[in-house]
């Protein structure tokens, strides 16, 4: 039994629990929500990025695909004014691999061009921090 079926507006919370990390109890508000309104575009939306991020194995995966709504990289991503060039394509991924929500991802990063060794460098200096 889903604990958060009847709550007023399990939209909102789920929102607010997904905006604070709190995936899990997230997931069972948005659950609530599309069950109270299965019409709700928007709070299946949310469900399934909140499932999404809730599975360590594609955590990382699905954030760095959709840095703007990863509740776990989102302020991070905020920082870079595009994701389409490589130089910020490989920042992101160092800046994703030291926050605490995927630090504890185990994840090897591998690269095949020494065209971008000195950002790796970098990046990787300022991980170890």
């Amino acid at each position: 039994m889903n604990p958060y079926v009847g709550h007023q507006n399990p939209l909102k919370e789920g929102q607010e629990l997904l905006r604070k990390g709190l995936l899990s109890e997230a997931v069972l508000e948005l659950e609530a929500e599309v069950m109270k309104n299965p019409e709700n575009a928007e709070g299946w939306r949310l469900l399934g990025i909140t499932h999404a991020e809730n599975d360590d194995d594609q955590q990382f995966e699905w954030a760095w695909q959709h840095p703007q709504e990863s509740a776990a990289v989102r302020q991070a991503a905020a920082t870079f004014k595009s994701f389409s060039a490589v130089t910020n394509k490989i920042k992101l991924a160092y800046t994703m691999l030291a926050l605490p929500a995927l630090q504890s991802l185990n994840i090897t990063v591998n690269y095949f061009s020494t065209k971008y060794q000195i950002i790796l460098l970098v990046a990787h200096a300022c991980r170890r921090r």
